[in-house]
């Protein structure tokens, strides 16, 4: 029991110390973390976890790598100044950015390690600063598929982007839903299943 206490106790701390890195890759389907009394849950694989908010000029960037078992953001209105490196409503700081010029394929905007999804040139809000070496060929791929289908003016397919611009483990278009990919294609040999159902799908 005291091992058990350490652990929720040591990972509590890690986790207000580290920011907002968490990872969700082949997680274990049979030790969910609790996500009782959460202010707000947020998928990680086929889990949830429970996401704390931060709140203004508290700490939002670290380039730690650790497995937590909490999601950390800024809370509503407030946006992670990568200069301050604290949560802020001051959201002035996006015009520095803007004048950078786009890298790693032209997916994101830097300023030194952090990063933040963009497309032709302009920041795409309502997504979480990257640490630039957690970057990948794939990051930010679903924010901007989603804000280019938008301006097409086509309707109809949903695009459920994670907090980092990458794509959910579900994706649907219309009602019908499957189990997607990192690239938001349909996984081979699972089949699809209606929209309603997309609470309780295990992909």
């Amino acid at each position: 029991m005291k091992n058990i206490l350490f652990t929720i106790v040591f990972t509590a701390l890690l986790t207000l110390a580290a920011g907002f890195v968490y990872k969700c890759d082949n997680q274990d389907c049979s030790s969910c973390p609790s996500v009782e009394n959460c202010e707000k849950t947020l998928k990680c694989g086929c889990c949830k976890i429970c996401v704390k908010f931060i709140k203004e000029d508290e700490i939002c960037i670290s380039t730690t790598k650790m497995l937590l078992q909490t999601h950390l953001e800024c809370a509503t209105g407030l946006l992670c100044n990568p200069y301050t490196k604290k949560c802020t409503k001051d959201h002035s700081f996006l015009n520095q950015l803007q004048e950078k010029k786009p890298s790693f394929n032209n997916t994101v905007i830097c300023h030194n390690d952090i990063c933040y999804c963009s497309f032709k040139g302009q920041i795409l809000t309502g997504y979480t600063a990257l640490h630039i070496n957690h970057l990948t060929p794939l990051s930010c791929n679903c924010a901007r598929h989603k804000v280019n289908y938008k301006k097409s003016g086509l309707l109809g397919k949903l695009f459920l982007c994670t907090k980092k611009g990458s794509y959910e483990n579900i994706q649907c278009s219309g009602s019908s839903c499957y189990c997607a990919d990192e690239s938001g294609k349909q996984v081979k040999d699972k089949e699809g299943f209606h929209i309603s159902e997309i609470e309780s799908y295990q992909c």
